[in-house]
């Protein structure tokens, strides 16, 4: 619309102020019919003699999707997916680099909509007690925005939440860095009062008793077991070990090791970074520069040294040594010893960079005994993950899936399920015992659902075992899932059906992507579903 584009007048004086109007004018007109020809519609671009505006029939921006997504987000009855939307758009300060007031006004604007969106999700997941969401969905946004004390106060409640004190106590202290840094300010007093607050939330979340099955379990919780994988780790860490792969099928509970890795590094007094791949956009990894600038991006920003990055990346270096000078920067002016998590990696299994980005993690660990006082010397790696990495990683021998400790994540033992029970205060019989071991077969996060059903919702064990292949029965949103995931590839759906016939395997590779991502085991040489719903529920599915 003619009254919503901009004066022609004004955009010559803003994008060429150092030229005359002639200038000006002649520059516009040469943009305008490059921006036409690139767009590759003329009408993209409409104008009268004194006004240029977008066809918005015809073109649409992320920015103008960001305004109406967070419009939506911040007054709808059922927000959720617009906010989470709107934040997946967000990929940081627009244009960043160009400081004329034009572009600070609307960078402004994004950031305030930004920080306004994050509050409002985070709010509403701790709301529906999803503790686990609300602290992936801050750590994303502080990364994106830094400096936005908005959401580092989001994210300390959320910690707050999850009674993640220490967690809380960091994130508070790394804004105070770089507020200081940045500003030489102090953190507002709205940041200090939710430290203040802190031992009260911690109260009442140690008198909760978990409504939901789904996600990590705090190493402090009561319904916290331990199992060998937690000795082998713990014994691990306390040799010095500076790499750590730890493995195992979906819902296992590695996210809940990992948890219990980073409190008993920080107990040490090491620094810790995490960096959770599952919350990466696509576009983030998409390809090799965007990925490394968005990881180490991250690590420099939760050290608080994200200002060393500024012209670190140099065209003539591959990305493998520009991620290595980063790291080695931010390293170097870090005291003390620095734990780097990183959950869920299997999700970059399938990249192009995969193999130079895990050789250069392996040149990592060896670079411990060439340079013993170096600053990789003080950097230990836990590396998580569901996926066997030798169905990916074409040089076994030039990754680090070969060299550490590696610790394998299993299902629950029939006496640790029995522990559980007793945690949950669910008095079983021994046949009771037998049912409900029969019925999940030890699978960490069905066994807690059996229990939360069994205390939370009053339904007795006949019923649950009932009713669990249902697509709508106690395991169904779990079982629709794997389902989906089945149907999805044609080469998993027929391995899953010639299992289902009762055929031999024919595609080792397929079997092995399923027995990692949880669906089957290989018991004495014989593979089978890994609880006995999935083949109930499958053969229904595939008929």
């Amino acid at each position: 619309r003619p009254t919503a584009g901009l004066s022609k007048e004004w955009l010559g004086e803003n994008l060429w102020p150092n030229s005359d109007g002639d200038k000006q004018a002649q520059n516009l007109r040469k943009a305008t019919s490059d921006a036409r020809l690139a767009l590759l519609d003329p009408e993209s671009i409409l104008g009268n003699p004194s006004r240029l505006w977008l066809n918005t029939q015809e073109i649409t921006t992320d920015i103008q999707e960001f305004r109406t997504l967070t419009d939506a987000g911040l007054s709808e009855a059922d927000p959720e997916a617009s906010l989470r939307t709107a934040l997946d758009l967000y990929m940081g300060s627009l244009l960043p680099g160009i400081d004329e007031p034009w572009v600070l006004s609307h960078r402004k604007e994004m950031e305030e909509r930004f920080g306004q969106a994050v509050g409002r999700l985070i709010e509403l997941l701790l709301k529906t007690d999803r503790v686990n969401d609300a602290l992936l969905v801050g750590r994303h946004a502080v990364t994106a925005a830094p400096l936005r004390e908005d959401i580092h106060i989001s994210l300390m409640s959320a910690y707050a939440s999850a009674g993640l004190r220490s967690e809380a106590i960091r994130q508070f202290e790394e804004l105070e860095t770089l507020l200081a840094e940045e500003w030489g300010e102090q953190p507002s007093p709205g940041a200090q009062r939710v430290i203040n607050d802190l031992d009260q939330g911690i109260q009442q979340f140690s008198k909760r008793t978990p409504t939901r099955s789904g996600g990590a379990i705090l190493s402090g919780s009561p319904f916290y077991v331990a199992r060998e994988c937690d000795d082998q780790v713990l014994s691990a860490l306390s040799e010095g070990e500076n790499t750590i792969l730890i493995h195992g099928a979906r819902q296992v509970g590695k996210t809940s090791l990992v948890a219990r890795v980073v409190q008993q590094q920080r107990a040490k007094g090491s620094t810790i970074v995490v960096s959770d791949f599952q919350v990466l956009t696509k576009s983030q990894i998409e390809n090799t520069e965007s990925f490394y600038k968005g990881l180490v991006g991250g690590f420099a920003t939760q050290l608080g040294k994200v200002d060393q990055l500024q012209d670190s990346w140099s065209e003539w270096l591959g990305p493998n040594m520009n991620l290595e000078n980063a790291a080695r920067s931010v390293l170097e002016s870090t005291p003390g010893s620095i734990t780097w998590v990183m959950d869920e990696v299997d999700r970059i299994f399938d990249r192009e960079y995969t193999d130079d980005f895990f050789g250069l993690i392996r040149s990592w660990h060896n670079r411990t005994a060439l340079e013993p006082d170096g600053p990789f010397s003080r950097l230990s790696i836990v590396i998580a993950y569901a996926t066997e990495a030798h169905l990916f990683i074409k040089d076994i021998n030039q990754s680090p899936f070969n060299i550490g400790q590696k610790v394998a994540v299993r299902d629950f033992t029939s006496s640790e399920i029995s522990e559980l029970a007793s945690r949950y205060e669910v008095r079983l019989s021994p046949e009771q015992s037998r049912q409900l071991n029969l019925l999940t077969n030890g699978h960490p996060y069905l066994t807690r659902r059996v229990l939360d059903l069994m205390v939370n919702e009053g339904e007795s064990l006949d019923q649950i075992c009932e009713n669990s292949p249902e697509p709508e029965g106690p395991f169904g949103d779990h079982l629709r899932r794997l389902g989906e995931v089945v149907k999805l590839d044609p080469d998993t759906c027929q391995e899953v059906v010639r299992i289902l016939q009762g055929k031999k395997c024919e595609d080792q590779r397929t079997v092995s992507r399923l027995i990692s991502g949880g669906l089957l085991i290989q018991s004495q040489g014989e593979v089978k579903f890994r609880v006995p719903a999935y083949q109930t529920y499958l053969a229904r599915l595939l008929a």
